[in-house]
Protein backbone atom coordinates (compact mmCIF):
# COMPACT_ATOMS: atom_id res chain seq x y z
CA UNK A 1 0.00 0.00 0.00
CA UNK A 2 1.42 3.36 -0.99
CA UNK A 3 1.43 6.34 1.34
CA UNK A 4 -1.24 8.13 -0.71
CA UNK A 5 -3.44 5.01 -0.59
CA UNK A 6 -2.95 4.88 3.18
CA UNK A 7 -3.94 8.54 3.51
CA UNK A 8 -7.06 7.98 1.39
CA UNK A 9 -7.98 4.99 3.54
CA UNK A 10 -7.43 7.04 6.70
CA UNK A 11 -9.68 9.86 5.43
CA UNK A 12 -12.33 7.32 4.46
CA UNK A 13 -12.16 5.80 7.93
CA UNK A 14 -12.55 9.22 9.58
CA UNK A 15 -15.61 9.95 7.42
CA UNK A 16 -17.08 6.56 8.32
CA UNK A 17 -16.56 7.26 12.04
CA UNK A 18 -18.21 10.70 11.68
CA UNK A 19 -21.20 9.11 9.93
CA UNK A 20 -21.59 6.61 12.77
CA UNK A 21 -21.45 9.41 15.32
CA UNK A 22 -23.99 11.42 13.33
CA UNK A 23 -26.44 8.51 13.21
CA UNK A 24 -26.20 8.11 16.97
CA UNK A 25 -26.63 11.87 17.45
CA UNK A 26 -29.69 11.86 15.18
CA UNK A 27 -31.35 9.15 17.27
CA UNK A 28 -30.41 10.92 20.50
CA UNK A 29 -31.86 14.22 19.23
CA UNK A 30 -35.11 12.48 18.28
CA UNK A 31 -35.41 10.94 21.75
CA UNK A 32 -34.52 14.21 23.47
CA UNK A 33 -37.07 16.13 21.37
CA UNK A 34 -39.74 13.59 22.29
CA UNK A 35 -39.15 14.30 25.99
CA UNK A 36 -38.48 18.03 25.58
CA UNK A 37 -40.69 20.51 27.39
CA UNK A 38 -41.40 23.24 24.79
CA UNK A 39 -41.95 25.79 27.55
CA UNK A 40 -38.51 25.21 29.07
CA UNK A 41 -36.73 24.69 25.77
CA UNK A 42 -38.66 26.13 22.82
CA UNK A 43 -35.82 25.40 20.40
CA UNK A 44 -35.66 21.71 19.38
CA UNK A 45 -32.44 19.75 19.70
CA UNK A 46 -30.33 19.18 16.60
CA UNK A 47 -28.05 16.19 15.98
CA UNK A 48 -25.08 18.59 16.14
CA UNK A 49 -25.93 19.22 19.81
CA UNK A 50 -24.95 15.62 20.55
CA UNK A 51 -21.89 15.21 18.33
CA UNK A 52 -18.56 14.87 20.13
CA UNK A 53 -16.37 17.93 19.81
CA UNK A 54 -13.26 17.23 17.81
CA UNK A 55 -10.23 19.44 17.93
CA UNK A 56 -8.73 20.29 14.60
CA UNK A 57 -5.03 19.80 14.72
CA UNK A 58 -2.87 22.36 13.03
CA UNK A 59 0.07 20.93 11.22
CA UNK A 60 3.31 22.46 12.33
CA UNK A 61 5.71 23.36 9.54
CA UNK A 62 8.36 20.75 8.84
CA UNK A 63 11.81 21.36 7.53
CA UNK A 64 13.46 19.27 4.84
CA UNK A 65 15.33 16.93 7.22
CA UNK A 66 12.18 16.40 9.32
CA UNK A 67 10.19 15.65 6.16
CA UNK A 68 12.74 13.10 4.99
CA UNK A 69 12.81 11.46 8.43
CA UNK A 70 9.00 11.29 8.48
CA UNK A 71 8.96 9.68 5.03
CA UNK A 72 11.59 7.13 6.09
CA UNK A 73 9.59 6.24 9.22
CA UNK A 74 6.42 5.85 7.14
CA UNK A 75 8.20 3.60 4.66
CA UNK A 76 9.53 1.41 7.46
CA UNK A 77 6.05 1.18 8.98
CA UNK A 78 4.62 0.20 5.60
CA UNK A 79 7.29 -2.46 5.19
CA UNK A 80 9.35 -0.65 2.60
CA UNK A 81 12.97 -0.04 3.39
CA UNK A 82 14.59 3.03 1.90
CA UNK A 83 17.49 2.60 -0.50
CA UNK A 84 19.00 5.97 0.43
CA UNK A 85 20.34 4.88 3.83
Amino acid sequence: MSFSQFMMLSERHQLHEYNKDYRAALITAAIANGDRDPKKRPKPFKPEDFLPKRKKRKAKPMYTKEQLDAIKRAQVLLGRETSHG
